[in-house]
């Protein structure tokens, strides 16, 4: 609109007008009416989680081809019917009441998988009522992991409020915990919501003679109540979205479509993080159809995918496979017709009721552009540019291919303007700041009129609302050539040390914040500019050290610096940007991979040329890391000595990782000596914890812990509470099972914001403990092995034997103890964890092997400590004693 004023041309009206897609159309609308009509029985199609999906309707084509378009014309048609439609296209006949949401997966949107979630919930908020299921779980899960109120988060970013009746999701979820709480007669007044709907809730919901509520068949609710709230659990949620969805479509006729854009973005071939939890999204609602757009079709038909996605082959995704005719099917999106191109153009101005573009002007851009939808956008652009002079133009002013078009436009712009183009270029997504300081310029008018031209592209109300596509950001790069104002391959390169400079203020304020997705997105930024450009690593050794400095570790760290992050593959680094960024993905990655995956991968960072003390003491403190997890003891000892030194910033986690290695070697009496030498603060309370339980002095342990705890939370340090919890839950499940269950129930809502594979595992090993002596046990221990050694983690799978070990003693069981204590001695490499074979000795007594396993050095004497491991499987069975007699039994 802002070209109009730029012209005294009277009459002249701009129209938005979308180019016809009358075979997509049409494919969208018998694919919708073919997943309406499949929806029998919605509750029970929610609940099958092993029959074929075909729910997933794909457009997928080169990038400008009018992908985004074609979604959100189609989203606009579902969602006003009525309304004018592009010219053909019928409305959709007999729609049932169709609700839509719309996941932007693009870099520039910033959405992470939570807000994905969110954004799934306030689609349905137009129904005026809680979804009772999902909202139980979703408000537990949010008063867990925000200190902020879910109505002010909403309320700050602004793409919730562009939804109809989203402002009302925070009280629908207050409504659901009241009705459920109330229903299952837990409310009582002045509780934390946490407490409430704790497991009392669950037992409640399990109670199949107290199953009079609404939510009497969602049977995997109390599951997911009691799961680990980590990002993968959140990732299941959608389920409990689907039933209550599902409750609904039993009554009346209600559609859900879900339009994800920019699929393409979410992770490449060695890369599925983020992909497996949408997959998992799209799975667990059947009764929803989601459209994706993207550059490549859908790949989940593959069965070679299985170990990086939940479901794949055909078998599971009938539509996606090649040769499929019933719809929802894969359409490749081709360019537009002549005619739809000249329609267009036609239509999109109009000056006195006829199109203000001449007919030989449109036939020359309709040849130049085959098809190609940016390509008329920029050409109208620069016919209303040359608009005020008329008498000039010809068709020979609109004869260049796409890559001349840009550089037309371009060169129309004056010079401020051009100069924020060119450097907004190097930016992934931008406000008017940042693309000012970028530009060197201080011009904020030329900003604005910048940002209002088709070639920048909005992405929404986040903290960078305006990105361009990727042709055009080519294009202008090369355009800048021969003019008076050309950039210098200095100058590009002062722009982007301008970018960087701006984006560390930017992740400094955001460790101040604790804004973990800025901070990552300006990682992603600020890693690629140094990379392209050559740049200092500067203020990115920093915000890498506050990066892992939380022990959370989120998938949508994904720097783009051209590496392919493959262990079986050569991995070429050039510039120290793109090894740290290489680095820290592969840190983040190794809660999810097996360590010996992320060990070779640390290695080659480690190799490469050119990064300061600073950086590399990082890798090689998570390299060490991975040598004591995979069971490497001297390596690791011998790595982290060479992190301790004065102005080394890894020293004190050195320091730290030396205690633990000193703990698995049986070293315990040196390490008590070098702890009374150090104030018990911070992270050394889980430290020392960590020796008393090894003591058997499991009282002293919890206290300790219980230390850390609440240091961490005063820090506001969620990676650390759930570490520290985690260790608590251990230490005390050994001492009984009651303080056990208490203590993994505060361990699983403190990983309900991380996720911390060691801390999981540990966990679970807790939970093995608590069960000595019954049934069951045994066979977890098995499946806590099996996970240990998939992740690659040594300890867990010491500790899950040790807690078989456990089992028996309880038992009084000398053959079972025999058998797990070899179990444990087959993972004895030199000291390491030959303590615990030693306590299993205390519990075997006379019964105890002679196979010279090396002696711990324990912190008091060999008997006393002894002692104390005896009474506390006396105590476990007198435990079990009383509890038989308070059954009768």
């Amino acid at each position: 609109m802002r070209a109009l004023f730029r012209t005294n041309v009277e009459g002249l009206d701009a129209v938005y007008v979308f180019a016809n897609r009358e075979d997509e159309r049409i494919a969208f609308d018998s694919a919708f009416a073919a997943h309406q009509a499949g929806l029998d029985d919605p509750v029970a199609q929610v609940g099958d989680m092993t029959s074929p999906r075909s729910n997933v309707l794909t457009f997928y084509g080169v990038g400008g081809i009018g992908k985004t378009s074609l979604s959100r014309q189609l989203q606009a048609r579902v969602e006003s019917p009525d309304e004018s439609l592009p010219e053909g296209w019928p409305a959709i006949s007999e729609a049932p009441k169709v609700l839509t949401a719309r996941l932007d997966l693009s870099r520039e949107a910033g959405h992470d998988f939570e807000s994905m979630i969110l954004l799934l919930r306030a689609a349905l908020a137009p129904l005026g009522r809680p979804m009772t299921a999902f909202d139980l779980a979703f408000a537990r899960y949010w008063e867990r992991n925000h200190s902020e109120p879910l109505a002010d988060y909403m309320s700050r970013h602004g793409f919730f409020s562009r939804l109809p009746g989203a402002s009302a999701v925070p009280q629908h979820l207050s409504e659901a915990v009241t009705e459920v709480i109330g229903l299952a007669g837990m409310g009582v007044p002045g509780l934390p919501l946490l407490v409430q709907t704790g497991p009392g809730l669950v037992a409640a919901l399990r109670d199949r003679s107290r199953r009079r509520h609404a939510l009497k068949d969602c049977r995997r609710l109390p599951d997911l109540l009691e799961a680990d709230a980590s990002l993968d659990s959140l990732s299941f949620y959608p389920h409990l979205l689907a039933w209550d969805l599902a409750s609904w479509q039993r009554r009346e006729p209600i559609g859900l479509v879900v339009f994800i854009d920019t699929f393409e973005q979410v992770g490449s071939r060695s890369d599925r993080d983020l992909e497996r939890l949408i997959q998992r999204m799209v799975w667990l609602m059947p009764n929803a159809m989601f459209v994706v757009t993207g550059r490549n079709r859908l790949d989940w038909d593959d069965p070679g995918l299985a170990d990086r996605l939940d479901w794949t082959g055909s078998v599971s995704w009938p539509g996606l496979a090649a040769g499929t005719s019933s719809e929802p099917r894969q359409h490749l999106v081709g360019f537009l017709s002549p005619r739809d191109c000249d329609r267009y153009l036609r239509t999109r101005l109009i000056r006195d009721g006829q199109p203000a573009i001449p007919a030989d002007i449109r036939q020359r851009i309709v040849a130049n552009s085959r098809g190609l939808p940016l390509y008329l956008d920029l050409s109208v652009m620069r016919f209303l540019h040359l608009l005020p002079r008329p008498e000039a133009m010809t068709p020979d002013d609109f004869s260049e291919p796409f890559p001349g078009i840009v550089a037309r436009v371009f060169r129309d712009l004056d010079q401020a303007e051009r100069s924020i183009l060119r450097a907004v270029t190097l930016l992934d997504a931008f406000d008017v700041d940042l693309a000012l300081v970028t530009a060197g310029v201080t011009s904020r008018a030329a900003a604005q009129q910048l940002v209002q031209r088709p070639l920048v592209l909005h992405a929404g109300d986040g903290r960078w609302p305006y990105y361009l596509h990727d042709l055009v950001r080519e294009q202008v790069r090369v355009a800048d050539v021969g003019l008076d104002d050309s950039w210098t391959p200095q100058d590009w390169s002062d722009a982007a040390a301008r970018a960087l400079i701006a984006l560390g203020r930017i992740a400094v304020g955001s460790r101040l914040l604790r804004d973990r997705r800025t901070l990552i997105s300006v990682l992603n930024q600020g890693f690629r500019l140094a990379h392209e450009y050559r740049l200092q690593l500067d203020w990115l050794v920093d915000a890498a050290y506050w990066y892992v400095e939380d022990s959370v570790w989120e998938p949508t760290l994904r720097p783009r610096v051209s590496a392919d992050i493959e262990p079986d593959r050569e991995l070429q680094l050039t510039t120290p940007a793109q090894t740290l960024a290489v680095a820290l993905e592969t840190i983040a990655k190794r809660q999810r991979v097996h360590r010996g995956e992320t060990l070779r991968l640390l290695e080659r960072c480690a190799a490469a040329d050119g990064l300061g003390d600073q950086a590399r003491d990082l890798i090689a403190y998570f390299h060490a890391e991975c040598q004591r997890d995979l069971g490497h003891p001297a390596e690791s000892e011998r790595e982290m000595l060479g992190l301790i030194g004065p102005n080394r910033r890894m020293a004190d986690a050195a320091l730290r990782g030396l205690s633990h290695l000193q703990r698995r070697t049986g070293r315990f009496a040196a390490l008590a000596s070098q702890l009374q030498g150090r104030p018990l603060v911070g992270v050394w309370h889980r430290a020392t914890g960590e020796l008393h339980w090894t003591q058997g002095r499991l009282d002293d342990a919890c206290r300790e812990y219980d230390a850390g705890i609440a240091w961490a939370s005063e820090e506001r340090l969620p990676g650390e509470i759930a570490l520290t919890s985690a260790c608590r839950a251990w230490a005390a499940s050994l001492m009984s099972a009651e303080a056990g269950r208490s203590a993994i129930d505060a361990a699983r809502e403190a990983l309900r914001s991380v996720t911390i594979a060691w801390a999981e595992l540990l966990v679970a090993c807790a939970e093995a403990a608590c069960r000595a002596g019954e049934v069951d046990a045994e066979q977890l221990c098995d499946q806590l092995v099996s996970d240990a050694r998939q992740r690659g983690l040594t300890s867990p799978e010491a500790y899950a034997q040790f807690a078989r070990a456990f089992h028996f003693a309880v038992l009084a069981d000398v053959d079972g103890l025999l058998r797990a204590r070899a179990l444990i001695r087959s993972l004895v490499h030199g000291h390491q964890f030959a303590y615990l074979c030693e306590i299993v000795d205390f519990w075997l007594g006379t019964s105890a092997p002679d196979d010279g396993l090396p002696a711990a050095q324990w912190v008091d004497e060999r008997d006393v400590t002894a002692g104390r491991w005896l009474e506390t499987v006396q105590s476990r069975r007198r435990d079990r004693q009383a509890l038989r007699s308070v059954d009768g039994v």
